[in-house]
């Protein structure tokens, strides 16, 4: 894939910028990068900070036809799973469902993907990213924050964790591309939080039990074993981890 990268000063979002392209024609590889980002957005409608110079927010335009919209999750995974390959010199990263990037408990970054349909036929897809690289200090607002300076005590290249990110990702998605899939599947429960052993899970209704991931799907729902053996399955809102 061949990138073409759009720098901004500052941005309300890189997401929206990213969808007022696409929606006027920027082709697939086309990448919005801002040092400010003023109302970065994350899942569940969350708020993402970032100091502005200090870490990476971007998004990325795909337009991923060659994937069944029921599975276009696996963008999701595709994506997650190269920024912790990018940080594997660096740091020892997982992910946390469905696509937050975490070390040692704490939240390193944070995904969103978008799509955009006429119909049932998908025009374009956004991917954005909030990478903390180089800022030292969060707001009490997001406790569990972390960032490669606070974990390594060092300065890091930001220009060169996005081009590790892009360049990961290009090939993971030409794999996708062929519907090649399993890589991206292994690789990304394989890196998963929490992944071993039962952990504690509860349901906006406050129902609280504990669980295994047994399997997620490409269309993005998490399976969760019980500790008797039921199956259930859950969607974005319909779980949190609870530890």
């Amino acid at each position: 894939m061949l990138f073409n990268i759009k720098h901004y000063q500052s941005l309300e979002s890189t997401n929206s910028e990213a969808v007022r392209l696409a929606s006027a024609g920027a082709s697939e590889g086309t990448v919005t990068i801002t040092e400010n980002q003023t109302a970065g957005r994350g899942q569940r409608n969350n708020v993402w900070e970032s100091e502005p110079g200090k870490n990476l927010t971007f998004t990325l335009i795909l337009r991923p036809h060659f994937i069944p919209v029921h599975k276009l999750f696996i963008l999701s995974k595709a994506f997650g799973l190269s920024v912790v390959k990018a940080m594997d010199d660096i740091i020892p990263c997982s992910v946390k469902w469905p696509n937050d990037i975490y070390t040692e408990g704490r939240k390193l970054a944070g995904i969103l993907l978008e799509h955009s349909f006429s119909g049932d036929s998908l025009l374009f897809s956004v991917i954005g990213a909030g990478v903390n690289i180089n800022q030292s200090q969060f707001s009490p607002e997001a406790p569990n924050a972390t960032s490669l300076f606070v974990e390594t005590g060092k300065v890091h290249d930001t220009e060169a964790i996005l081009s590790s990110i892009l360049h990961i990702f290009s090939e993971y998605y030409e794999q996708l591309r062929k519907g090649e899939y399993s890589e991206v599947q292994k690789g990304y429960f394989d890196k998963l939080y929490c992944k071993t052993g039962y952990h504690a899970y509860i349901t906006p209704q406050g129902e609280r039990f504990c669980a295994r991931i047994a399997d997620i799907y490409d269309s993005g729902e998490l399976v969760l074993e019980t500790e008797n053996g039921e199956k259930r399955e859950f969607l974005f809102k319909q779980i949190v981890l609870d530890c």
